[in-house]
Parts: structure tokens; C-alpha cells; sequence
């Protein structure tokens, strides 16, 4: 959040500089800052095909993305947190498929920037065209950030017509490890995790109109 506030208060600088001359002027200031993190479980489940002879398996993918965000205009900043649970499988011996999404408003989830997060959350699936209940995700998760943080900066100032607007962005990534407990079905997840990630995203846009 610091490199955020010192990169508006620097645009603030600038804009004010040279809208100087412009008389009554207004300011619109936005500023989002979110965290989220990210899991990717993939299983195989072999067994034989239909015909007693071809060796096949069912194959599902569970993603899981947890998301907070901070929104601030004018007063006291608005704050939602969301969960997203999505699933593909596929019988490899008929070529049958399945596929549910999950949206979970205000779940249980807490993180700090990209050093850790805790996730509690049991989440029940169903086909997408058919409605078909297809199991229960059950997520006790902690996120603890492992390896180099990557980040990245952008700062781009623009002016057009009577107003001029400059806007900062500022991303940290960084790898996880998982803990706790993670079940489809009851079947553990974990020693199938992979992708697992922290991230957190700030930006701001400042806006000077000359009325």
C-alpha cells in the first residue's frame, strides 16, 4: 500500500503542477487494492474400460481462487471477498464429460499480502447442464508464501482535452506452499496441488477536470 500512496501522491504533484492555470478545478480518486490466491489440483483415477481390456481412468481438475478487495472513492472503503471453485472430469474410456463452477460470497478467507492466507470453505458442486450433484469440496487451507517475490510497476500519466488523469499499478506474485486439509469426496487433495500461488494488486486513478 506504500508504493501505492507514494505513487498517487507523486501524480497528485504533478497534476496539480500543471493544472495550475486551470482555474476551478475538480478530483475523482479511486483506489482498489485486493489480495487473492490460487490452487490447481489435478487427479487420475485409472481403472479398466467397458470392454474389459483398454485401460482407462477419470481425470478431474479443481481449481480454487479466493479473492479479497479493498475499493475506495470518497468515505470509508468498500471491502467484498469471494471464492471460486471450478471442476472439469473426464471419463477417458467413454469421452464423457463434466463441468461445475461455484461462487461463494464472503467466505472465510483471511491473507496477508504474500506471505500467508487461511482458507475454510466446503463447497458443493453440481453439472452444470444437468444440475447433477457431483460432490463436496472441503477446504481447510493455509497458504504460506516459499521462493522470490516478483513485482511489477506501472505508472502512466495521460492528459486529454480538460482533464488529465494518472493512474499506478502495483502486483506482487509469489509461490505457496499448502497445509491443512484439502477433500473431494473425501479423497485428499493435497499431494495432487500444484499452481499454488499469492498475489496482491493495487491501483489507483486520480482525475483532474477543469469545470
Amino acid at each position: 500500500m506504500r508504493r501505492l500512496t507514494v505513487s498517487l501522491a507523486a501524480g497528485l504533484a504533478v497534476c496539480l503542477a500543471a493544472a495550475s492555470g486551470f482555474g476551478a478545478t475538480t478530483i475523482d480518486q479511486i483506489r482498489v487494492r485486493g489480495d487473492n490466491t490460487s490452487a490447481e489440483f489435478d487427479l487420475f483415477n485409472p481403472f479398466t474400460c467397458a470392454d474389459g481390456v483398454s485401460s482407462g481412468g477419470l481425470a478431474t481438475q479443481i481449481l480454487v481462487f479466493a479473492f479479497s478487495s479493498a475499493n475506495k472513492t470518497s468515505g470509508p472503503p468498500t471491502t467484498s471477498k469471494q471464492l471460486e471453485v471450478v471442476l472439469f472430469s473426464t471419463d477417458t474410456c467413454t469421452g464423457e464429460t463434466h463441468a461445475a463452477f461455484s461462487n461463494t460470497q464472503n467466505p472465510d478467507f483471511q491473507q496477508n499480502a504474500v506471505n500467508h492466507a487461511t482458507l475454510n470453505a466446503d463447497v458443493t458442486l453440481q453439472d452444470n447442464d444437468t444440475g447433477a450433484p457431483l460432490g463436496t469440496v472441503h477446504l481447510a487451507l493455509a497458504f504460506d508464501g516459499s521462493g522470490d517475490v516478483l513485482r511489477t510497476h506501472e505508472h502512466n500519466h495521460t492528459q486529454f482535452g480538460r482533464s488529465m488523469v494518472n493512474e499506478t499499478l502495483d502486483v506482487q506474485m509469489r509461490s505457496a506452499t499448502l497445509s491443512g486439509a484439502a477433500t473431494f469426496n473425501g479423497v485428499n487433495l493435497l499431494p495432487f496441488a500444484q499452481n499454488v500461488d499469492l498475489q496482491t494488486q493495487s491501483t489507483g486513478e486520480l482525475q483532474l477536470t477543469r469545470m
